[in-house]
C-alpha cells in the first residue's frame, strides 16, 4: 500500500516537472523568435509622445492631458 503511493507521488513529481521544463523551453522559444523584432533599450528610453494623452468623461469633459 505505501508504495503505490510512493509511485503515484512519482508521477505527479515527474509530471509537475515535464510541465514546468516544457513552460521554461516555451517561454525561451518564445523569446528567441520575438527579440530580433524587440526595440533597443536605448529606443525605448528615448520614446517622445507625438500625440498627447487625453482622457474624457462619458460626456465629453476633459479629466486629464498627459504628454
Amino acid at each position: 500500500m505505501k508504495r503505490k503511493y510512493f509511485r503515484i507521488l512519482g508521477v505527479v513529481l515527474a509530471g509537475v516537472m515535464l510541465v514546468t521544463l516544457l513552460g521554461g523551453y516555451a517561454l525561451a522559444c518564445s523569446f528567441l523568435y520575438l527579440e530580433p523584432s524587440l526595440p533597443s533599450t536605448q529606443a525605448m528610453r528615448s520614446v517622445e509622445m507625438q500625440v498627447p494623452l487625453r482622457v474624457y468623461t462619458r460626456s465629453g469633459g476633459l479629466i486629464a492631458q498627459s504628454g
